[in-house]
């Protein structure tokens, strides 16, 4: 937990940035669904804010946190049991994308993402046999526009696919019959989402 919250703090540095770094600071939080085979039952419901900092070219960097609440289901299978819970996943990206429209004003700026993804998983399993807690690494793909409406206020559209690459989850048993064991495979999954942007 230590390392997301000093990884979130460079997100916070993003928009404490001095004057002439801060004129293509952007910050959006955005709310928005998670949905694939790895969902298992639905659309999952996603929380969180991205910063990015894009300079004269055409390449940005983005730092983003978001909240998976409930994205473990309770009637979800892990092996012979069930787990539910919540994911958090934290990312730096790079973006690649030019505005149509001019840099200040009204305008539109499409881009493609991607980067590396620290995701931070925490569930529990109902009859209370084990708790589910992990750190893994993986990456993520996407793109999106921005629609600006004025200097310094514009909208978000955003889908990306996020994978959890090597499924390094360890389970702490609570009932010592079971044993400890490794609980969880790799997973990925699709994620749409839709923001206000702020422009500095």
């Amino acid at each position: 937990m230590r390392r997301f919250r000093s990884l979130l703090a460079a997100l916070l540095l993003l928009v404490v940035l001095p004057g002439q770094t801060r004129a293509q600071t952007m910050v959006t939080p955005f709310v928005g669904a998670a949905f694939d085979k790895d969902t298992h039952d639905g659309a999952r419901s996603v929380y969180g804010i991205a910063g990015g900092y894009w300079p004269a070219g055409p390449i940005g960097l983005e730092v983003e946190y978001a909240y998976h609440p409930d994205f473990f289901p309770p009637h979800h299978p892990d092996g012979d049991h069930h787990v539910v819970g919540h994911l958090e996943t934290l990312s730096v990206n790079l973006a690649v994308g030019a505005p149509f429209g001019g840099r200040e004003g009204p305008g539109v700026r499409p881009y493609l993402t991607g980067g590396l993804v620290l995701f931070q998983i925490r569930a529990d399993e109902p009859s209370s046999l084990f708790d589910v807690r992990g750190t893994d690494v993986g990456f993520n793909v996407g793109g999106g526009a921005i629609v600006f409406l004025g200097d310094h206020v514009g909208i978000r559209g955003d889908v990306r696919y996020l994978k959890n690459e090597r499924g390094r989850v360890f389970a702490t048993t609570r009932d010592p019959v079971h044993g400890t064991t490794v609980a969880s495979a790799g997973f990925g999954f699709t994620r749409a989402t839709a923001g206000i942007v702020w422009r500095f």
